[in-house]
C-alpha cells in the first residue's frame, strides 16, 4: 500500500528514500523533481543540489496563490479531490486566495 501526504500525492515522505540522488548522479542538467513534495522537502532537494526546482501541481489547485502563501508559512487549503476529472470550474477555479480567505472570516 502507498502512503501519500494529504493532499500531496505519492511523492517522498519523510524517513522514505526517494530518487532526487539518484537521478541527480545519472543527469547533471537541468533537473525539476515533482510528486508529492512538500514546501519543505522541496526546499531540502533544491538546496541539496539534488534538483535545480520542483514542480507542484496539486498543491497549485486548491492555492492560486501557492508561492505568496510558501513565501508567508501560511496554511495551504485541502483539494477536494472528489472534483477531480470531472467537468465544469468547481474544484479547479473556485478556490479562494489567502486574501479572499481573510477578508471572508474577518467579515
Amino acid at each position: 500500500m502507498q502512503k501519500t501526504v494529504p493532499n500531496a500525492g505519492p511523492g517522498p515522505l519523510p524517513g522514505d528514500p526517494f530518487f532526487a540522488p539518484l537521478i541527480r548522479s545519472l543527469y547533471k542538467g537541468v533537473l525539476i523533481l515533482n510528486g508529492g513534495y512538500t514546501r519543505e522537502s522541496a526546499e531540502r532537494v533544491v538546496s541539496e543540489g539534488l534538483a535545480d526546482a520542483v514542480a507542484f501541481g496539486r498543491f497549485y489547485i486548491s492555492n492560486p496563490d501557492l508561492p505568496e502563501r510558501f513565501r508567508l508559512n501560511a496554511p495551504l487549503t485541502e483539494a477536494d479531490t472528489s472534483t477531480y476529472y470531472t467537468s465544469g470550474p468547481r474544484g479547479y477555479i473556485d478556490y479562494p486566495s489567502l486574501g479572499e480567505q481573510r477578508t471572508a472570516e474577518s467579515a
